[in-house]
């Protein structure tokens, strides 16, 4: 659910204005982040985030160390900027080491054609009257060179030779691209370029033995954040006189300690409910069984705002039906469960939601599985006495009918449930308002999508009484969709809008019977499987085959498992938070709830 919050005005003493932020700080349940949008600029704002920033600078570069590695502790936080400032120059050595390096090695390259010259020769041989010029020239064009100009061909490419011109005349040349003659031997160049390696090495080693400085340099960003954060409560607390005015937002259950600290610091206090246009932050909160969907939506990032629906338990419940289909694979199902209980038990100390997340969806995928007779695509193990128990035959997979309408209409049916959730909600939601009876029309005009879908792809019988119930929910959208007081007058604006209305009829035509994806995809895997079993039955599990045989079935069900996963997070996801959330209304343009604290 999503907690209700409280829109909360403090009036201090601005001489208090930094003892009341610290107070404000340690209680930790105000969010003054909203009143803070447009931040205030200081000196020591800047200087903060200069700080910050090189210190990120400079553990993006270091590497976090083995547990078992020493880790050196520093407690001063001016000395752990000087460790930054030390890595962040050895850094730049290493950047510059390595420019001369490239340009170095692009000369030799150049060159190496050349030979071991000594440019000194070159020097030489100009004051006695011969100058040697180096060009590059197209092969097309070598013909072109004036007969009295003597050259050698150093170099040739398939299109391009490499040349030396013996000129006397030092002003004379050649209407080609001119190759500059390098101030040292190739032999030289060579030496310095290990030199150069040589002290890339040493520096690289070097900024190895500041990887025992990770910790603590992770903890001054946190620090600095910290003060950052405070300095930007600070300057942006508007003042007026002698008094500082403070606002944000706090969760309900948690203004009984605002009024405590009011009390004791005679602060003025004004506890409001937030009006329609504040931007109120979204704290959600439920049950340890339903927070485990959490990590799902810190990946994806979105947050329901705060006027919008916490669909947690929704997304739960048919994100794990959805996994189940999408994978479809008992096999696989227990291979997650087994993956996720070894990792688990090594892993003890990370938090428990992604775990249980993939514990319940591994078994929604046996059971699905299972009840298909689908086992790493293997019709011998479905017919085991030890699982065939489990098969329903309508859906067995390898049935000598089709199953595919059947599997197709539950598709259909879990898509009109799904969607038909969605509108009930935001009927129940906007009640008792005359506009909520738009969402009963849009459930009737779901159902009665769900049984034209039936007659054009399944070819089933249709039944007219539906289309009286498609009409009487395009009316129920007319009448109610642009009430807002008036009811004649909402209905005639909801009949200027029909055109529009015709089309999301259309759009949820298309939504219900996007569901069918989830058999497409599912269908697909267990083909992919069947060949596989196929590939490596034909190799052969006898002698040496039989390694030949493991290697398919391990790379074709790892291959398998691997687009499984990815079909997850694009139809699995999408038909929760594009066409659920789109039926709810939903925008996901909220911000978390994050309490100011020390």
């Amino acid at each position: 659910m999503i907690v209700p919050m409280k829109k909360i005005t403090l009036i201090v003493l601005d001489e208090e204005r930094q003892k009341s932020l610290k107070e404000l700080a340690r209680i930790g349940v105000l969010d003054i982040k909203a009143s803070t949008a447009v931040h205030a600029e200081s000196e020591e704002l800047e200087a903060l985030k200069a700080k910050q920033d090189m210190l990120h600078k400079a553990l993006v570069l270091l590497a976090k160390p083995k547990s078992s590695a020493k880790t050196q502790k520093i407690h001063a936080l001016e000395s752990r900027l000087e460790v930054a400032k030390d890595v962040l120059a050895i850094e730049d050595q290493i950047h510059k080491a390595e420019e001369q390096q490239h340009k170095l090695k692009s000369i030799v390259e150049r060159i190496s054609p050349w030979g071991n010259f000594i440019p000194d020769h070159i020097v030489s041989l100009r004051q006695s009257g011969l100058h040697l010029k180096f060009y590059e020239v197209e092969l097309k064009a070598l013909d072109s060179i004036p007969r009295e100009i003597n050259y050698i061909i150093l170099a040739k490419t398939k299109k391009t030779a490499q040349i030396v011109c013996i000129m006397e005349d030092p002003t004379s040349g050649l209407e080609f691209k001119e190759l500059q003659i390098p101030e040292k031997s190739l032999s030289e160049l060579r030496k310095e370029i290990n030199a150069l390696e040589k002290q890339i090495s040493g520096l690289k080693r070097k900024l190895a033995e500041k990887n025992k400085y990770y910790e603590v340099l992770g903890d001054a960003v946190n620090t600095i954040g910290k003060r950052i954060e405070f300095e930007e409560a600070y300057s942006s607390v508007l003042t007026e006189g002698e008094l500082s005015h403070i606002s944000g937002f706090a969760p309900g259950t948690e203004i009984s300690r605002l009024k405590q600290a009011a009390a004791k610091h005679g602060w003025a206090l004004l506890i409001e409910d937030p009006d329609e246009h504040d931007p109120v932050p979204t704290l959600v909160k439920n049950p340890k069984w339903i927070r485990i969907i959490k990590p799902v939506f810190d990946f994806l990032g979105t947050v329901p705002g705060y006027r919008e629906y916490d669909i947690s338990l929704w997304f739960l419940l048919f994100f794990s039906i959805f996994f189940g289909i999408l994978i479809g694979d008992a096999g696989y199902g227990a291979v997650f469960f087994v993956l996720t209980l070894i990792i688990r038990l090594v892993a003890r100390k990370a938090p428990a939601e992604p775990f249980a997340l993939m514990f319940v969806t591994s078994i929604v995928t046996i059971i699905w599985g299972g009840i298909s007779g689908t086992w790493f695509g293997s019709e011998s193990i479905a017919r085991s006495p030890l699982v065939s128990w489990m098969i329903i035959p309508e859906i067995y997979s390898f049935k000598d009918g089709d199953t595919s309408a059947v599997l197709m209409q539950f598709c259909f049916i879990l898509g009109a449930v799904h969607l038909g959730i969605a509108r009930i909600k935001s009927f129940i939601r906007q009640l008792p308002k005359l506009k909520a009876f738009t969402e009963l029309g849009w459930l009737c005009i779901i159902v009665s999508m769900y049984f034209i879908v039936l007659f054009l792809i399944l070819k089933q019988d249709f039944n007219p009484l539906i289309s009286y119930l498609l009409v009487g929910g395009i009316v129920l959208v007319i009448l109610f969709s642009e009430q807002q007081g008036k009811f004649i007058k909402g209905a005639l604006m909801g009949l200027v809008k029909l055109p529009l209305n015709v089309l999301s009829v259309i759009s949820t035509f298309a939504d219900v019977v996007s569901y069918v994806r989830l058999f497409a995809v599912g269908l697909s895997a267990l083909e992919i499987a069947k060949a596989f079993n196929g590939m490596a039955a034909n190799v052969g599990f006898e002698g040496a085959a039989l390694i030949g045989a493991i290697i398919i079935l391990f790379l074709g069900h790892l291959l398998n498992i691997v687009l499984g996963i990815m079909a997850v997070v694009v139809h699995g996801v999408r038909l929760n938070m594009l066409e659920f959330s789109g039926h709810l209304g939903m925008e996901w343009t909220g911000r978390p709830y994050e309490p100011f604290t020390d």
